[in-house]
């Protein structure tokens, strides 16, 4: 959208008319509207956002996005805002690795050759057949959330990790089509202070996921079915904050968020964080509040990572896929202590 030709309609513009001719900008081609929408519905009518334990959902996958959809993830720094010295980007990541997984059936020609059948039974006694790949102990296979169901599959999903899933399931790698890298979060954090006389900090870099819109208005990305955030990541051994801003409803609360640490050990191999969303602890312009409250999972509108650590140097941080867990077994709503005021004496 050209922002300059807006801004002239503005001033030659009604204003009814120009907020119309603002929002017919802002929406997508029609057809991607409505593709949006259908996907929608169908993910609900399927029931996947219902509470059903070991529920699994992406909410991204980095090495299946297009170069549009890639390009959506901001990135921005305290030079960006003439704050300081920093640079980051996000790039596709050169270094390949396998582990990212789909359901059998939506795409079993990956490996035509290689896969093998085996023979499994059912709750009721029947013997299914199932092709798979030949060996799932390799590291593909890293961790019990490593082979993950998208959320458009429309069959009821077995518990990640289990033997159903393994034999359901089949590992795609860079040898797929459809694998463009991974997401490579790097650049460099200088510690060093502009001398403008307002300033005593710098130092830090971020990466924002874009905002879910439909027909132009702003839709929520909805948390509140799940109980934990799952991260497939490889980093640098510094620790990253994940931020999640939720729709704010007055224009003073827009820097209200909630944040976790996302520790990272360096070296070659890959980690997968599960963390439940209860730990998102509240803050506000990056202070921890004394006056904690749980985070309301069905107004998030952003998800972030932040690196602000006062360590000078290089940094690195490549991202898989970010997935939606729910378990049963995790109770707990909010895990920090929460002061009532109203029994204070004065």
């Amino acid at each position: 959208m050209n922002v300059r030709y807006v801004e002239e309609l503005e001033a030659k513009l009604p204003g009814p008319i120009y907020l119309l001719v603002k929002w017919w900008f802002k929406i997508r081609p029609f057809k991607v509207e409505l593709a949006d929408l259908h996907r929608r519905i169908l993910r609900n009518k399927e029931g996947f956002d219902t509470k059903v334990h070991s529920r699994t959902r992406y909410f991204v996958r980095f090495p299946f996005l297009t170069d549009e959809e890639f390009s959506k993830w901001l990135v921005t720094s305290d030079s960006s805002h003439g704050e300081g010295y920093s640079w980051a980007e996000f790039v596709r990541s050169s270094r390949t690795a396998a582990g990212c997984a789909n359901a059998l059936g939506l795409n079993e020609s990956v490996y035509p050759d290689s896969a093998t059948t085996s023979g499994n039974s059912n709750e009721a006694g029947e013997k299914i057949t199932t092709s798979i790949i030949s060996s799932f102990d390799d590291p593909n296979k890293d961790h019990e959330f490593g082979y993950t169901h998208p959320a458009s599959y429309p069959k009821f999903l077995y518990r990640p990790g289990g033997k159903q899933a393994n034999s359901a399931a089949i590992v795609m790698t860079s040898s797929d089509p459809k694998f463009k890298g991974y997401g490579h979060f790097r650049g460099f954090i200088s510690t060093r202070v502009p001398k403008r006389g307002d300033l005593v900090r710098a130092g830090f870099a971020n990466l924002r996921s874009p905002e879910s819109n439909l027909f132009g208005c702003v839709m929520p990305y909805g948390f509140e079915a799940y109980s934990h955030l799952i991260i497939r990541y490889r980093g640098d051994g510094r620790k990253y904050q994940i931020v999640v801003l939720p729709r704010a409803r007055w224009d003073f609360n827009r820097f209200n968020t909630h944040q976790f640490t996302l520790y990272t050990r360096g070296g070659p191999y890959w980690q997968i964080a599960k963390i439940p969303l209860s730990k998102f602890y509240h803050t506000s312009s990056n202070i921890i509040h004394n006056r904690q409250f749980p985070a309301n999972l069905g107004t998030m509108r952003l998800l972030s990572f932040t690196l602000m650590d006062d360590i000078e140097g290089p940094f690195s941080l490549e991202l898989d896929y970010i997935g939606l867990y729910f378990d049963e077994q995790q109770n707990e709503v909010f895990d920090y202590e929460v002061y009532n005021k109203s029994g204070t004496v004065h």
